[in-house]
């Protein structure tokens, strides 16, 4: 066993790689699976970019509301920093 070539191997195993392993169905899945999370993790920080605030005078009450425009944009952007860490570190 050389273990150069398995050093090799897991090296050059990542989101980007098209093995026989790996069917086409498996990298979408796993890309739509970090969309999904990247989506996920906008709207639970919710960034200021994100939501209009909104002020009731008459209840002293405050309240948000979504851009949805921003929200996809900004949940678009962090997926792909999420891809990218994901291949990096060879999480999936």
């Amino acid at each position: 066993m050389d273990i150069d070539k398995q050093i090799a191997s897991l090296e050059s195993k990542n989101v980007f790689s098209f093995d026989s392993s790996s069917s086409p169905k498996l990298i979408i899945a796993k890309i739509l699976g970090i969309l999904i999370v990247g989506t996920i993790i906008t709207f639970m920080i919710k960034p200021m970019m994100v939501i209009r605030l909104k002020f009731d005078p008459e209840t002293q009450n405050c309240s948000y509301d979504i851009i949805k425009k921003k929200f996809l944009i900004v949940s678009f952007v962090i997926s792909i920093i999420l891809f990218f860490i994901v291949s990096h570190f060879n999480i999936l």
